[in-house]
């Protein structure tokens, strides 16, 4: 509904990302099942377990997602990647090997505010590996530090 009018360039995809391919659990606010707000890490609706639905989803991982959605639309370049997957994001970057991703996002720009030390550190090695060599500490949600843009050493600049 929110993108019926947009470009060609949008597309709706039936998935849910993850770190694999195959079915999950989603789970949204019972009483705006069509919110925004959903998430498949279980822990953010245990305080009142009434409070949520359980939705089974298709989860797609970030590797299928980009053969089979990205790639044949965008197939020589990405400027960038921007993920804000509820709570899921050093899950997902872990679970991707950018070197798989063609074309590769110039950028990835991710949501880090929630992410402990540790993850925070795994996914900037992780990354690191597959070449992003640049971080930067992004504003968002009206927090200075919200996400994290990270810059490929072959990135594009223009």
């Amino acid at each position: 509904q929110n993108y019926a009018n947009a470009s060609d360039r949008v597309s709706a995809v039936n998935a849910a990302v993850c770190g694999a391919d195959g079915p999950a659990t989603l789970y949204v606010d019972a009483a705006h099942p069509t919110a925004e707000a959903a998430s498949i890490d279980k822990r953010d609706f245990e305080a009142d377990p009434s409070a949520f639905a359980r939705v089974d989803v298709t989860c797609l991982s970030l590797e299928s997602l980009w053969r089979r959605h990205v790639a044949p639309w965008l197939p020589d370049r990405v400027d960038i990647l921007q993920l804000d997957t509820e709570k899921l994001e050093h899950a997902i970057i872990l679970a991707t090997n950018f070197s798989r991703l063609a074309p590769r996002p110039d950028h990835v720009l991710y949501e880090s505010v929630h992410l402990s030390d540790e993850e925070y550190l795994a996914v900037r090695e992780h990354l690191r590996h597959h070449g992003y060599s640049s971080f930067w500490k992004w504003p968002g949600c009206g927090e200075a530090e919200h996400d994290t843009l990270a810059s490929h050493v072959d990135a594009r600049r223009d």
